[in-house]
């Protein structure tokens, strides 16, 4: 009986990719495949043009929004413990500050609106600060919108239980974790999800970062952001350094605990509010197709674009990274190309 031959060989493949990546001016990609559980890590391209360094498995991005599902799995380890109630107004929790609305009361917010973009909170995205300028030292001065802060007062600006993303709405999850753990929020977040879920690469960061392997980002292939990336003290929302490697180990944490129904994971990736495209979970953004839930989220920093998605229960995903602003359009033919069940468009 004969052998199917591949339609591509791996170096026409290879050939293929590099020509999009000259297309599309993406200096170097990361990405990472599982299939039934088996892990393919593979990049092309550079870290950091000038220097001629070229792209490996260990160099880390700036995951950006990707920071928000992450983030999320932290609150609800908070939640296991009784430290905190989801279902609860995040005002609860919160002392030293409080979140208002836009007539100045409290709000009434729950964190579980917050998780789900259904608080109403304004701010959707942050544009960082460069290196070397004056960054905000406390989370305080970002929510208020006080000097230095690039960014207005996050409140509760908008009707509640509508979908409305907001970056705002995790900052203030960002100072819940503070308060309630009196810890920082970094810290937290490595001893409580990324050691756990076996991101051993990955780390929250407001400052810059001392580490080799690091992807520079460009805003197109010659024209690198100043000093390689921005700062974002909007941790819990953009503050994320990780690569796709360490995205697939957090994938294969999550399907092992689905599967033992343990710690509450399900949670986020119950739907609770309907998105623009289909449904949002607790940080999470979800797409059903049949009776299987693809779940995943988008990432944009200054100079880096990112996504990751799998099949919620079942070892199928990709995660792929890109130093390049310009890296969306490169991104989405590759993960459509992985797995139609993927090619669905979500936030």
């Amino acid at each position: 009986m004969l052998k199917a031959k591949p339609l591509y060989s791996a170096s026409e493949i290879q050939s293929s990719i590099k020509e999009r990546m000259r297309l599309y001016r993406v200096p170097g990609v990361s990405i990472s495949f599982m299939d039934n559980g088996k892990q393919t890590d593979v990049v092309y391209g550079f870290a950091n043009l000038n220097k001629k360094e070229k792209m490996t498995a260990s160099h880390i991005f700036q995951a950006a929004s990707i920071s928000k599902p992450i983030t999320a799995l932290g609150i609800v380890m908070l939640h296991n413990s009784q430290l905190i109630d989801i279902y609860q107004p995040v005002n609860t929790y919160l002392r030293s500050w409080k979140l208002k609305t836009k007539k100045g009361t409290l709000s009434e917010a729950t964190i579980i609106e917050l998780l789900s973009h259904s608080a109403g909170i304004s701010i959707d995205g942050f544009s960082g600060y460069e290196q070397g300028k004056k960054l905000p030292k406390e989370i305080t001065t970002i929510l208020d919108g006080t000097y230095p802060s690039n960014t207005p007062t996050i409140i509760e600006n908008f009707k509640r239980g509508e979908f409305l993303y907001s970056g705002g709405g995790f900052t203030v999850l960002q100072k819940l974790v503070e308060e309630v753990t009196g810890k920082n929020f970094c810290d937290f977040m490595m001893k409580a999800v990324l050691i756990p879920f076996g991101m051993k690469n990955s780390f929250y960061s407001r400052d810059a970062v001392r580490r080799k392997k690091i992807a520079t980002g460009y805003w197109s292939e010659t024209d690198p952001v100043a000093r390689g990336y921005h700062l974002y003290p909007e941790l819990a929302a953009a503050g994320l350094w990780t690569n796709p490697s360490d995205l697939m180990m957090l994938i294969k944490t999550i399907n092992k605990l689905l599967k033992k129904k343990s710690l509450n994971i399900d949670l986020l990736f119950k739907p609770i509010k309907k998105a623009r495209r289909d449904a949002v979970g607790l940080g999470f953004f979800l797409n059903m197709v049949g009776k299987e839930v693809v779940a995943g989220h988008d990432g944009a920093n200054a100079g880096f674009r990112s996504k990751f998605r799998f099949i919620v229960g079942k070892n199928k995903a990709i995660a792929v990274m890109t130093n390049s602003d310009e890296g969306f359009r490169f991104i989405d033919e590759i993960v459509s190309a992985s797995d139609k069940r993927f090619a669905k468009t979500i936030e």
